[in-house]
């Protein structure tokens, strides 16, 4: 009969890395893909933690078609925090309307609201493009205007 001499060692597993599905933008613009977790409440309490506060959310609708549900943000209620403007612009930008809304400290760019009402993933392909977005704003951003 076979006895143990102490604790049964077992090799770690390799988990693969979990897709991105959130992009948080910094107000320098650098944009920093994040997985985060789908269970509501998990999720919440990692997005308030990668803001730096409580998580406000906002969805926001395309005009085309029909005014699709298109991306969701979150930022904490704190005004004090210094603008973002790279997010500010990507957002006007991703909504496809003329209305800025100034966005202060750290954003999160998650996909819309779902049909149970909570926030859906983004792609990888719209991570990749709200990547090359941002980088296209900092440029634009760094860019002196006139002669």
């Amino acid at each position: 009969m076979p006895t143990s001499n102490g604790p049964l060692t077992r090799k770690p597993r390799e988990l693969p890395e979990a897709p991105a599905n959130t992009v948080l933008v910094n107000p320098t613009g650098e944009a920093t893909p994040l997985h985060l977790p789908t269970d509501p409440g998990r999720r919440h309490t990692a997005a308030s933690q990668h803001l730096g506060g409580e998580a406000d959310y906002t969805g926001y609708t395309g005009t085309c078609p029909h005014r699709t549900p298109v991306l969701s943000v979150a930022v904490t209620k704190d005004d004090t925090l210094p603008v973002n403007l790279p997010a500010s612009l990507a957002l006007d930008l991703l909504r496809d309307e003329p209305s800025l809304r100034i966005l202060n400290g750290p954003v999160l760019f998650l996909g819309p609201l779902g049909t149970d009402g909570q926030f859906t993933n983004l792609t990888d392909s719209q991570v990749h493009g709200i990547e090359q977005l941002l980088a296209g704003v900092r440029s634009g951003l760094r860019t002196p205007v006139g002669p």
